[in-house]
């Protein structure tokens, strides 16, 4: 064999590997893997595909635009919780924790989005500006009045007729109580239970109620929500939505994880809607958190009650109560499902 054979056996030889070390690269990225320069090493990753029907959108993991249409694949994400977030003029934004498995394939259901037009006006109802000296956090409302709480557990009912404050006295040993005003029925930790409780603005106190059955051990629950026809309780735990049905004793399931800290979750009055805080952000998603929209942002001290018209805001800082309604004549609720079915 000559030496120009050699080397054109050579280059024959180098352009197979070249081409076969592309091949396995690309087929690797197509996989997940993803490049890291720093470490110059190919690293195991996850694909995210977003289902959805929309151009001239802003597709965003952890706030970094990583497309412009819907429907997209994202190849290269890190393992790990991230959030992802679709945004487009004139729209809520929406947004949802996606949690991201190397070499496994995430797919997020139909991205909805809604008009902002959809939500109607904003609504001040009360100005607190000289009802407390100290600071306080709204916990319950309803078409009559106000329920606010203190740092140190005094609650307050205020009547939106007379503008007139009541202290109510909380029984001892009970925390974290959640009211329905409606009703004037809440339930809170008693002890090492949940338990039910009356709320007497005439007799100025809330009672536990002995005569109600229901009682479930608080053992590393954090916070506690119940539907509108008292028949299912959620607790938050570790990441996890825990609910609870009253006529199946013990019952419990686990239906979601959320990837960033929830810091209040509230059903809404069809129990198939929520509305939750999460970080500085108010959302109202889905009974399966595969839609939330962000509705607005939240200063720390702000704080806020779901009602069937919509949500109740406090506003510490300007010390005003304003209603900011979900619907319009049921709009977004129609709107909701309507896309869902025609899709």
């Amino acid at each position: 064999m000559t030496f120009r054979s050699l080397i054109r056996l050579g280059s024959r030889c180098l352009v197979f590997v070249l081409f076969l070390g592309a091949v396995t690269f690309f087929v690797l990225v197509a996989y997940g893997y993803r490049y890291d320069r720093q470490d110059n090493r190919l690293e195991p990753t996850g694909i995210i595909a977003v289902d959805g029907n929309y151009r001239e959108v802003q597709v965003q993991i952890d706030g970094k635009v990583v497309a412009r249409n819907l429907p997209v694949t994202i190849s290269g994400v890190r393992e790990g919780f991230h959030r992802l977030a679709v945004v487009r003029e004139g729209f809520l934004l929406w947004s949802k924790d996606v949690q991201v498995t190397n070499g496994i394939v995430t797919s997020v259901p139909f991205v909805i989005l809604l008009p902002t037009s959809i939500t109607t006006a904003e609504k001040p109802i009360l100005s607190t500006a000289g009802l407390f000296s100290s600071p306080v956090e709204l916990v319950g409302a309803s078409d009559e009045g106000l329920l606010f709480k203190t740092a140190t557990d005094v609650y307050s009912y205020v009547d939106l007729l007379t503008k007139k404050k009541t202290a109510l006295l909380l029984p001892k040993n009970t925390e974290n109580p959640v009211f329905d005003l409606v009703s004037k029925r809440a339930y809170g930790f008693h002890g090492s239970l949940v338990r039910t409780l009356r709320l007497d603005v005439g007799a100025k106190k809330i009672t536990v109620n002995g005569e109600d059955p229901f009682a479930y051990s608080r053992d590393g629950l954090q916070f506690l929500q119940f539907s509108s026809d008292f028949k299912e309780f959620l607790f938050y735990r570790g990441g996890e939505i825990a609910s609870i049905l009253v006529d199946v004793p013990q019952s419990e399931r686990l239906f979601t994880r959320l990837g960033e800290t929830v810091k209040r979750l509230s059903w809404y009055y069809d129990t198939r809607h929520f509305v939750l805080q999460v970080a500085n952000k108010l959302e109202f998603c889905d009974d399966s958190f595969s839609n939330c929209y962000v509705l607005r942002e939240l200063a720390d001290t702000d704080s806020y009650a779901v009602t069937k018209q919509g949500i109740t805001l406090y506003e510490s800082k300007q010390h005003q109560v304003t209603v900011i309604p979900l619907f319009n004549g049921g709009a977004f609720l129609s709107y909701i499902f309507s896309e869902q079915v025609s899709l």
